[in-house]
């Protein structure tokens, strides 16, 4: 019997930790998706900095 209880504890543990890490791999999956047709669409305006990096610019902001 105690066994059995040990591996019904365990199962649910990483069932429950394998959720969590699903459910946040796909949240930012979703985000990094959304933004990127936001930028393909022209919703969103872009720049690269000297590193090499995207960053968002506000609306105000002139293009370069």
């Amino acid at each position: 019997m105690e066994f059995e209880l040990q591996f019904f504890i365990v199962a649910i543990v990483f069932t429950l930790m394998g959720w969590w890490m699903g459910c946040d791999f796909m949240a930012r999956r979703i985000v990094a998706m959304t933004v990127d047709n936001l930028i393909e669409e022209d919703f969103l305006r872009v720049r690269i900095n000297e590193k090499g990096e995207t960053v968002l610019m506000k609306w105000y902001e002139e293009h370069e």
